[in-house]
């Protein structure tokens, strides 16, 4: 259990916007660890302004730690003071987990939060009002995520031997193991996966083509702000996973998840008690592979059986990042020796590489 310290303690002698300053830089780097959130949590006990305890429940929230009822309070008085992203930051944690009544809430502030706030879009379409056609995918998206979520956990079921995560880590890239995969009844791929192919030559000549990584796809994970154009690939599935912390509380911009909606894509976000246990263990944001692979083994029950490719296990000084962008470089904010042990304990807990 998470304890935090009071303005007696360790941080009683810095002022709070050094505190609250020392918070946001260790944020940044992805220290999301009790003394980060020791930082928030005495800059806003010393300074208890709106924007300090904003701040502080933002980042229980990267903890993946829903905010305190007794906290939420205060806010609620003087909510249609707060400015629009104030707003859409309170509603949602509002919301979260507990569905609230939503009476208090006027038609015209959720109609304003309708288009980046699926909460808000669904809570408009129950009370029958209208709302934009952006917003009515946002409140498909809502209304749909616990049916999802199911279905997705029955076709993992009905697929349990036969699933492969396909990370992009370099170690693919000359691995052949293409065919290997594409034998697979359900295969995750990340982001900007490629599945080109490479051709193999002897003697100077041209011979096969060897498909590194394979080609098959069924369900396509995604970083939240990732650009379009998306891989063709992406067309011709069913499932699309937005990695992340249940962004549909976090995310504000769904301009390209709203695409995704319409065209008859189920979109699922991971959910926030995942989420918590990696920042728990790793003291930092988990990287996009590691939460889709550790909400694959809560679904199944257990990394025996389940088969993975393109992760890197190793720390190689040198070694390139990504198999398919050369110049693509590794996020400094994920703890990448606490995520290669905790492959190596899934691992051992019978979780299979292929490469």
């Amino acid at each position: 259990m998470l304890r935090f310290p009071t303005s007696r303690t360790a941080f009683s002698w810095i002022p709070w916007w050094l505190s609250a300053a020392v918070g946001r830089w260790r944020r940044k780097k992805g220290e999301y660890d009790k003394t980060t959130l020791a930082c928030f949590y005495s800059a806003w006990r010393r300074r208890p302004n709106l924007a300090n305890l904003t701040a502080y429940l933002r980042f229980r929230r990267d903890l993946g730690l829903a905010a305190p009822s007794r906290l939420l309070k205060p806010l609620l008085a003087s909510f249609v003071s707060f400015n629009t992203v104030t707003q859409r930051w309170v509603f949602n944690w509002l919301l979260e987990g507990r569905g609230e009544a939503l009476d208090d809430f006027p038609s015209d502030i959720l109609r304003n939060l309708a288009e980046s706030s699926p909460a808000a879009a669904a809570a408009m379409t129950q009370r029958g009002e209208q709302i934009t056609s952006e917003a009515k995918t946002l409140a498909t998206l809502q209304k749909m995520q616990e049916v999802w979520r199911d279905e997705f956990t029955t076709y993992l079921s009905a697929n349990r031997d036969s699933i492969c995560v396909v990370g992009n880590a370099a170690t693919a890239a000359n691995s052949t193991i293409g065919r290997s995969v594409d034998t697979f009844n359900v295969v995750f791929r990340f982001n900007r996966f490629s599945t080109e192919t490479s051709c193999a030559v002897s003697d100077g000549k041209p011979t096969t083509q060897l498909q590194e990584v394979g080609r098959r796809l069924d369900v396509w994970v995604c970083a939240p702000n990732l650009q379009t154009p998306y891989p063709p690939a992406v067309e011709a599935v069913e499932w699309v996973v937005i990695a992340g912390p249940d962004v549909r509380y976090h995310l504000a911009d769904w301009g390209n998840i709203i695409s995704l909606l319409d065209v008859h894509k189920k979109v699922l976000t991971v959910p926030l008690s995942v989420w918590r246990m990696l920042v728990r263990d790793l003291k930092a944001p988990p990287s996009a592979g590691i939460l889709c692979l550790a909400w694959v083994i809560e679904m199944r029950g257990a990394p025996e059986g389940l088969k993975a490719a393109g992760f890197q296990r190793q720390s190689v000084t040198g070694m390139r990042y990504h198999y398919a962008l050369h110049r693509h470089k590794p996020s400094r904010r994920h703890n990448w020796e606490g995520e290669r042990a905790l492959l190596h304990h899934w691992e051992m807990q019978g979780l299979q590489f292929l490469d």
